[in-house]
Parts: structure tokens; C-alpha cells; sequence
């Protein structure tokens, strides 16, 4: 069974992105704040990692370059998120994708298949 990683301070997405991957197969872990990810990447081994750029206690560009610095998260496929689009940002984070919100579940769950 494939496990994401899911980060983002909104409970209701969280709740929903968790229906919907738990319906295809997947085995999710959700987390509302960015400080203790990387930590929990290590204890939960995921096979990719939805994160959200905008946290309510660390920025998500943050995050995502910790997870890639780290040999043991370093390759996992970050999937990152945000309304704000700055995709220079992103590629200095080296994130696998970017996924413009809103987005449409269709769209999430064939970028995710297409980095796992």
C-alpha cells in the first residue's frame, strides 16, 4: 500500500484529500503545522508528500529543502501547493510538482500517480 504525506492547515482538505486517496488505496497521514514533518517523514516512511506552501508556523518552501537536504527524506517526491503561484520558489525548494489551488481532485490524483 502506497502512503502520502499530507501537510496543509486546512482541516477540511485534509479531511477530503484523506477520503479520497484512502478510497484508491493509499494510506494518508495528516499533519496541520510544518515544524515536526520532517521528523514524521522519517517514522512514516511515505512514498510522496502533499505539502502545502502557505503553514500557519513555517513556510512550506522551508520544509520542502529540509526534507530534500536530508538523506533520509531526500527522495521522496514533494508534491507542493499553494494559491500563490512564484515557481522560481519552487524549483529552489526542488519539489517533484506544483499544483495551483484550487485544484480539482482529477488533476491531484494523476500528478500524484505520476511522481509516485
Amino acid at each position: 500500500m502506497k502512503k502520502i504525506l499530507i501537510v496543509d492547515d486546512d482541516k477540511d482538505l485534509l479531511y477530503s484529500l484523506t477520503s479520497l486517496f484512502s478510497g484508491k488505496g493509499y494510506k494518508t497521514l495528516t499533519i496541520e503545522s510544518g515544524t515536526s514533518v520532517l521528523s514524521l517523514a522519517k517514522i512514516f516512511h511515505p512514498d510522496m508528500i502533499l505539502l502545502d506552501i502557505k503553514l500557519p508556523d513555517t513556510d512550506g518552501r522551508s520544509v520542502c529543502r529540509k526534507l530534500k537536504d536530508d538523506p533520509g527524506t531526500k527522495m521522496v517526491p514533494i508534491i507542493v501547493t499553494s494559491a500563490v503561484i512564484n515557481r522560481t520558489e519552487i524549483k529552489e525548494c526542488d519539489a517533484s510538482r506544483f499544483l495551483e489551488k484550487p485544484f480539482d481532485f482529477k488533476t491531484l490524483f494523476s500528478t500524484v500517480e505520476s511522481v509516485i
